[in-house]
């Protein structure tokens, strides 16, 4: 009995790893824009997060749960571009682009 549910449990996780590795195809390498509120010293007011990602992401087709995306280094606080992780599965992590950008 323990070897079947073994089984049955490595076979779920093969198939979400199939799955990560799905949406790692089409997501990796994307590039997404955030405007964003500045001061007038062009500096943001608040911050980009996971949430404000997750949006973006969300509104391009990717359903992807928020604690997907790695910020190490907490929210992005500046105007730029930016490399971002979003781990779709301990083994497949994909790399997206975010360019924050002032409102006009």
């Amino acid at each position: 009995k323990y070897e079947a549910e073994k089984a049955q449990i490595l076979a779920a996780e093969e198939s979400k790893k199939d799955f990560a590795q799905s949406v790692y195809e089409q997501l990796n390498g994307q590039s997404f824009e955030i405007v964003s509120a500045v001061t007038e010293e062009n500096t943001l007011y608040g911050s980009v997060g996971t949430n404000e990602i997750i949006d973006k992401i969300t509104t391009a087709g990717f359903n992807l749960d928020k604690q997907a995306i790695r910020l190490p280094e907490g929210p992005i606080k500046d105007l730029g571009d930016f490399e971002i992780d979003i781990e779709l599965h301990p083994e497949v992590i994909a790399k997206i682009n975010i360019k924050v950008s002032p409102e006009e």
